[in-house]
């Protein structure tokens, strides 16, 4: 038997996210009232997590053995989410906020005998641990021969994010001109903004060009990406 979840029967809350061993964890309050004058038993929700473009982030799973008639149970339901699952062709998660589709079964028996089964979907947020990231205010220092540029996130992931940006500079000519290593570090809900000075080849230097960031922590790797940059007028 298929039907929809009706309010006052199933709901879910707003998901919270947590991260250990290298998994962001998707955390979900719901709650079964059991309305009806037979024990709901065997239920088990699952869940697909899934991205704008159809792609399977994550699978989640969650059993409750039985509900009375008349009672009630509140519980969370949890999806993880592998930081290495994401760095091949949904690399783009670590850089961009966006919305999950979570689509939720849930099968059941009534009276210990008759088959159910209810559907739903929802979106959840995702806070991407390198949200716009940007290159800019590129300047030129004589005095030292270097480049001066500014890179910016917003990390609005669970985990800080804490490792080093490896930046390779190129001309407008697509010839590279020089290379250097920032460190970053920077906690949930947090602006990274720092500045890297790059030494350069001066006889190479262009009035623009583009950057080339691959970013390296102890949860992931990301990149490279290219960006352009133009020297400060």
């Amino acid at each position: 038997m298929e039907k929809l979840l009706q309010p006052d029967t199933v709901g879910f809350g707003e998901a919270t996210t947590s991260f250990s061993d290298n998994q962001i964890c998707i955390s979900m309050p719901f709650y079964i009232n059991n309305t009806g004058y037979y024990d709901i038993s065997d239920i088990n929700l699952t869940t697909v997590l899934k991205d704008s473009g159809g792609y399977i982030v994550a699978r989640g799973e969650t059993l409750v053995p039985v509900i009375p008639a008349g009672g009630r149970v509140d519980l969370r339901h949890d999806v993880y989410v592998g930081l290495d699952e994401i760095t091949g062709r949904m690399e783009y998660l670590l850089f961009n906020d966006t919305m999950l589709d979570l689509n939720a079964s849930f099968s059941l028996r009534l009276a210990y005998v008759l088959g159910a089964r209810l559907h739903t979907s929802l979106m959840v947020p995702w806070g991407a641990p390198l949200n716009n990231l940007t290159v800019s205010r590129a300047a030129y220092n004589p005095d030292n021969g270097t480049l001066i540029l500014y890179v910016s996130f917003e990390n609005h992931s669970p985990f800080t994010v804490e490792g080093n940006a490896y930046l390779t500079v190129y001309n407008n000519r697509s010839e590279v001109i020089g290379s250097q290593t920032l460190a970053v570090e920077t906690a949930p809900e947090n602006l990274f903004l720092g500045m890297v000075e790059i030494p350069i080849d001066f006889s190479k230097i262009t009035q623009n060009g583009h950057v080339e960031i691959r970013v390296e922590t102890g949860q992931f790797t990301a990149g490279p990406v290219k960006m352009e940059w133009s020297l400060v007028e």
